[in-house]
């Protein structure tokens, strides 16, 4: 499948420059018919529990292979935060008492380790060198840590971080590793069997062009007997059985789960999951690479500011440009049919298989209009 082959499955493409794919993908046909589908068998069938109960297992079964783990490994949630409040949950009985952050995890993070502090535990926040480095992060891991909480790519700037060998630093020291792959996934292609971490967590509305309200969390097979966290009704090896009396859990990760999932999203994330494999051919990291390469050459010419690393090797899908007004340059960048996000003072393009590089073109052709909105003033 080339990338204009893979863009022909997402119609609403037309109307709009799509370059907001780190908050939302755009919508395939095929998600829109599973949506339907979904109603149409509610409407015909009732509730067909059993048909239902098989999406959730379809969608446990599609993430495994996405990261290449078994389906036995992946607990499934409504979201990220959930499944990371998961982690820190676990994280609370340890004998351990520091948990080690790298600066550029998403906010949730920060507010579920200081939960913690109230367990006393010590919070460390970490801030990266700028030329990339982790050896603060690495030397911030002692005998005390008992948990390191990385992205592998940054929400804000788009940096693309070589998580491997924090992860491995880690767990030398005897610390643990949650790997949050939510600004990644879909794009970096991501293996749990070459990078080993504790905890990997991700979800379906951003680059694996899903639903909101499914995420998932990947708990390495060697821990999944030492620890259930709070577990729901879905923790039980058969839930149909309504053990109340000797409620046992599932040697799974699903001991992590809690209650009945939307299977509505199911249906949709199942959908884009299938469709993100038959274009698994497409090198989508070369190709967002090769359009970010366009907008960090105009923003160059103009003298503006960008967040994100130059190196290729060093970013993913997004490039994040540095504006005194970021919501008032997305709203104008709307109004020109271009739809991005802002984050703080960063302006994010993040783009995905879809994107092509006339859309780049009129990204650089607003740059170049609107170069007044910028901190570094630019030029005419």
């Amino acid at each position: 499948m080339t990338p204009e082959a893979f863009r022909q499955h997402f119609p609403g493409l037309d109307a709009y420059v799509h370059v907001n794919n780190c908050s939302r993908g755009a919508l395939s046909k095929e998600v829109q018919a599973a949506l339907n589908a979904y109603q149409q068998d509610w409407l015909t069938k009732g509730s067909p529990w059993n048909e239902w109960a098989g999406t959730w297992e379809t969608t446990r079964a599609h993430y495994a292979q996405l990261i290449n783990t078994d389906a036995d490994t992946i607990a499934l949630f409504s979201s990220v935060s959930q499944a990371i409040g998961i982690v820190m949950q676990s994280t609370a009985t340890s004998n351990r008492k520091t948990i080690v952050l790298d600066d550029a995890n998403f906010p949730t993070v920060f507010y579920l380790a200081r939960a913690l502090e109230s367990h006393g535990f010590t919070v460390k926040t970490v801030k990266r060198c700028e030329d990339g480095s982790s050896d603060g992060l690495k030397n911030a891991v002692d005998e005390t840590t008992a948990l390191v909480v990385i992205p592998h790519v940054s929400y804000q700037t788009g940096e693309l971080f070589e998580v491997k060998s924090i992860i491995e630093n880690a767990q030398a020291k005897g610390a643990k590793v949650l790997l949050d792959g939510y600004q990644a996934l879909g794009i970096v292609p991501t293996d749990m069997q070459d990078l080993q971490p504790d905890y990997y967590t991700s979800g379906s509305h951003k680059y694996l062009l899903g639903m909101e309200g499914i995420a998932f969390l990947h708990v390495r097979a060697d821990h999944l007997s030492t620890y259930s966290p709070m577990p729901g009704w879905f923790a039980a090896p058969d839930l149909m059985k309504m053990n109340t009396t000797d409620p046992a859990l599932s040697n799974t990760a699903r001991r992590y789960e809690g209650g009945t999932l939307p299977v509505s999203l199911c249906y949709g994330t199942n959908a884009a999951l299938e469709l993100l494999r038959s274009a698994e051919p497409l090198d989508a990291l070369g190709h967002v690479r090769g359009l970010c390469d366009g907008v960090f050459d105009t923003c160059e010419q103009l003298g503006i500011e960008v967040m994100t690393p130059r190196e290729a090797s060093r970013r993913a899908a997004m490039i994040t440009v540095v504006s005194e007004n970021a919501q008032a340059a997305c709203d104008d960048l709307e109004a020109h049919r271009i739809i991005a996000s802002a984050r703080g003072n960063g302006i994010r393009f993040s783009f995905h298989a879809y994107n092509t590089r006339d859309e780049v073109t009129q990204i650089q052709r607003w740059l170049a209009s609107a170069w007044q909105q910028f901190n570094q003033g630019g030029k005419q």
